[in-house]
């Protein structure tokens, strides 16, 4: 038993420290989720990730009111 949780603590400190950082900010200016993408990400990989993580339906898809926050994984 005191393998096993050894064993489990060492791979849930791992694994704490490899969880991606949120990063949240409120727009000043209408965006794309495109441009945003590819400005905080540096590719367009994470764009699924970026529109479930913001909750972007509709419009918001195409473009971003100023005032709106946004959440960012890095």
């Amino acid at each position: 038993v005191q393998n096993l949780y050894a064993l489990t603590m060492q791979y849930l400190l791992s694994q704490f420290f490899n969880l991606k950082t949120e990063k949240r900010f409120t727009l000043k200016n209408k965006r794309s989720p495109l441009e945003i993408t590819v400005t905080e990400y540096g590719t367009l990989d994470d764009y699924d990730l970026f529109i479930e993580s913001n909750e972007l339906t509709g419009d918001e898809i195409l473009i971003l009111p100023a005032g709106k926050e946004i959440v960012i994984y890095a």
